[in-house]
This record gives C-alpha cells, structure tokens and sequence, in this order.
C-alpha cells in the first residue's frame, strides 16, 4: 500500500529532507520509446506504470532517509517498536521475497539484509537529491507485468563497513557515481521491486572496448 500523504510529509519532517530532494532521488523515470511497442502497454498505460514505480522508490527513498537521519544522530527521533515494525513491514511489500541487491562491491545481499539495513541506517546519506543522492540519465522500458528502471546516481555518502580480513568495523566513504539497473513485477495489483545491479561508474575511464575495422 502506498505511503499516504500525511504520513509521507511527517517522515520528510523527520528525515530533514523536502519533497523536492526525494523527487530528484527518484528521478523523471523517462520512459522508453520501445515500450510503446509491447504488446498492452498503452502511452495511458505507461503513464500509470512510471507513476506507480515513482510511489515505490519514493516511498524507499522517503524512509531511507529517516534512518540515515537516526543513526547519525540529526534531525531525527527514534522510533518505537510499532513504528519499526509498521516500517519494516512497508519495505516488505516494496521489495519482493526474492529480491536480490547485487552491489557495487561484489556481494549479492536478499531481500532481509537490505531491510535490515535500511532500518539500522548502514548508510548515511550527506542528504536526498543533489544535496547526497541524486538520478540522472534515466531509462524506464515496460515489458508488460515487467519493468526495467536504469540510470546513473551520484552518491555522497558512507556505510558502516567490516574488513573480511581482521574483522575491523569501520566508515566506508561511498561517494561516487552508480549506475543502477532495477527491475520491478506487478504482483496482486502492485509494483515490486525484484533485482538490483550496482556499478560504480569511474570517473576517469582509461578504455572502451571497440570493434575491429
């Protein structure tokens, strides 16, 4: 269920954030020319669709946010245990059960370890939009109960990070820029998100790859 817009504007309050940052976290979502060609997928239709994917990485980012704010000790109360839950329960629902992040640093984490650390804040965010996380050179293709969100994120940030060796616990700078691709399934009526693939985008490549003349 979609976050209402009363408790969209307390949480905003909360991060510290406006609705104008979340909306550049989430970016226009432009939708691909090609997806007018699928069989079912009306400009209404797709109007509908780049919508309702909006309301889900919105409602993503929105409580990203309040966490990120919490851990750092800013603009932020902490929750109680119902709230926890009510907000534990709402990422359930944008993420489906197989959900998998394959992130930037080579892991592959599911659909609980991405919650979880959502709610303990593992990432602190410098902000929302172009204050800390912002989208540009979006793509949204529609393939029917499918859809595929890509785009390139500049990131101003650090994570809560362990040495595989020695097991030191310490903050990892994570500023940079990503290229992200989400996928997303229509399931009972709503929209999850399914997959995630993280690459860091470097900022001086040193090739491309080019075909032979």
């Amino acid at each position: 269920m979609p976050m209402q817009d009363e408790h969209r504007r307390a949480y905003l309050k909360r991060a510290g954030v406006t609705t104008q940052q979340i909306d550049q976290t989430v970016g226009d979502l432009p939708i691909h020319e090609g997806s007018y060609q699928a069989p079912g997928v009306s400009a209404d239709r797709a109007q509908k669709i780049r919508g309702a994917l909006r309301q889900v990485i919105g409602d993503a980012s929105i409580i990203a946010a309040k966490y990120s704010a919490i851990a750092q000790g800013e603009k932020a109360e902490a929750v109680d245990a119902a709230e926890l839950t009510a907000d534990r329960q709402h990422l359930e629902e944008l993420f489906a059960p197989e959900y998998q992040l394959h992130n930037p640093f080579g892991a592959m984490e599911d659909r609980e370890h991405v919650v979880e650390a959502i709610l303990k804040g593992m990432i602190s965010y410098d902000g929302m939009g172009s204050r800390g996380f912002e989208a540009f050179h979006q793509s949204l293709q529609i393939l029917g109960d499918s859809a595929v969100v890509t785009g390139d994120y500049r990131l101003k940030a650090h994570g809560r990070a362990k040495r595989i060796e020695g097991g030191e616990v310490f903050q990892q700078d994570l500023a940079g820029t990503y290229r992200i691709t989400n996928t997303y399934v229509l399931r009972d009526g709503r929209w999850q998100a399914l997959t995630s693939q993280m690459t860091e985008v470097p900022e001086d490549p040193k090739f491309v790859l080019t075909p032979g003349e």
